[in-house]
């Protein structure tokens, strides 16, 4: 019997696309709870506005990125590059 490897079943990048789409789920119902009720908040409906165009933008950066942080990049060997192109056919 070989070992399990148990995988995460979502990745840190779609479990933060899911956070902020209950954040922005969360922001709208407040909002709309908020223009049913009969009390005039201006100075809140500003702020609320500004922290969904702040959601809206951090999903906007989120999804148009590959990874959440930054890959270290590997660099090249140059010898095995030469190695590669100096084999026959046979071998490659």
């Amino acid at each position: 019997m070989g070992v399990s490897i148990i995988m995460p079943r979502k990745s840190p990048h779609q479990t933060l696309i899911e956070g902020i789409n209950q954040c922005l789920l969360f922001d709208a119902l407040d909002n709309d709870d908020e223009s049913s009720s009969d009390s005039d908040f201006e100075s809140s409906s500003e702020s609320d506005e500004s922290s969904t165009e702040e959601l809206l933008d951090l999903m906007h950066l989120v999804q148009s990125s590959r990874t959440i942080e930054d890959c270290q990049r590997i660099p090249k060997t140059v010898a095995m590059r030469n190695h590669i192109f100096e084999m026959a056919d046979k071998e490659f």
